[in-house]
């Protein structure tokens, strides 16, 4: 539901260039890492230039990645992001029709190649609150019909153009997309999404004594070496008094 929301919202609102100028991008390093939202899984990675790598886990394996900056116009927070490659699993890679999936290094998959199947890198927009809670964030997805409802009204305050079914597609230069944003009332976008950052459970390792590694000790010779106890302390050196004249092999728990 969450996942096919995201993608449905990219054709809500599109445009050809970037919703931002260059003044407006600025990069917050504590957005990077995993993130949940209602069971969907989101990957922040820094791919450099106040860019994130953006990886949005589907079913089955299927992996979208984006192109995302985001963005500060007056005083609200955007995400402005591209499609930018799919990633199946080996299975659905099978019935692929050439998608590329990205291999190699950790940022590929985050480059736009005008030669793959993906012509459409329109720009999409997302609206961001950020808590005080630095383990959360909110993401507000377009209202789907509030800018054909502008259109309408012709009160659409940027160039724009509609596909056949009746999706807007906004035409402006990035300094018009700028203003546009800038005057965005809040009704534009949804109520919003929680995001929480993904904690790993850690796994105990219990902790293994000295004596706990001696009597687990087994020789290839058969001896019993559960007798043999490091005894000592020389010159701030934990020894071991008793020679061994036989081959050890040592198994840690």
């Amino acid at each position: 539901m969450i996942f096919a929301a995201i993608l449905a919202t990219m054709g809500y609102a599109q445009s050809i260039q970037p919703f931002y100028e260059a003044g407006n991008v600025i990069f917050k390093p504590e957005l990077v890492g995993k993130w949940t939202l209602e069971g969907v899984t989101l990957e922040f990675r820094d791919i450099g230039n106040q860019t994130y790598g953006v990886k949005l886990f589907g079913d089955d394996g299927f992996v979208l990645h984006f192109r995302a900056h985001l963005i500060r116009i007056g005083s609200n927070y955007f995400l402005d992001g591209q499609v930018s490659g799919v990633q199946f699993s080996s299975e659905l890679a099978k019935d692929s029709i050439g998608a590329s999936t990205p291999k190699g290094s950790l940022n590929q998959g985050f480059e736009l190649d005008e030669d793959d199947v993906f012509l459409n890198r329109h720009h999409g927009l997302i609206l961001v609150d950020f808590t005080k809670d630095a383990d959360e964030f909110i993401g507000h997805l377009w209202n789907k019909n509030w800018l054909p409802r502008m259109a309408e009204k012709k009160n659409l305050k940027c160039t724009f153009i509609k596909d056949e079914k009746g999706r807007i597609l906004l035409t402006g230069d990035s300094r018009q997309l700028r203003s546009f944003v800038e005057r965005l009332p809040i009704e534009a976008f949804e109520d919003g999404y929680k995001l929480t950052r993904f904690k790993e459970e850690k796994v105990a390792h219990p902790k293994t004594s000295r004596d706990d590694a001696f009597g687990n000790l087994s020789c290839e010779s058969g001896k019993d070496m559960s007798s043999v106890k490091p005894i000592g302390v020389q010159n701030g050196q934990n020894r071991v008094l008793r020679e061994l004249s036989f081959p050890v092999r040592v198994s840690m728990p």
